[in-house]
């Protein structure tokens, strides 16, 4: 089982995502090539872009199409997200299905302590 830092898992994925906040509003994700968009509200952008792309050229196509960036900050990816990528990337090997069963014990049994004092405090 892999154990390490939440931090060094999320250097281990190929994309990241960055959520821009936009001074105007779009009707629709703009298309920019080589990058995933997603225009999760009128002022609201996601991009997914390979760790070898670079943040300035996504701010160069963003200005050339005249959208301004207020704020941006990257979006942290969801554990089940890191869980399934890293279980694809150790499929092919042997023990794959080990791996797969030992993180998905763990991330139950993290679940169930993070309920357990609730329940103690009398919370359902």
């Amino acid at each position: 089982v892999e154990r390490d830092r939440m931090s060094s898992l999320l250097r281990r994925l190929n994309t990241e995502t960055f959520v821009f906040n936009l001074r105007n509003s779009l009707a629709a994700a703009p298309e920019l090539a080589g990058y995933g968009t997603a225009l999760i509200d009128s002022h609201t952008l996601e991009i997914e872009m390979a760790r070898e792309q670079n943040l300035n050229e996504v701010f160069s196509l963003l200005s050339s199409l005249g959208i301004e960036v207020l704020s941006m900050r990257n979006k942290v990816n969801r554990l089940e997200e890191i869980f399934m990528r890293l279980v694809e990337g150790h499929a092919g090997a042997a023990g794959g299905k080990a791996l797969a069963n030992a993180v998905s014990g763990a991330l139950t049994s993290t679940a169930e302590t993070a309920v357990a004092p609730r329940r103690q405090a009398g919370h359902p």
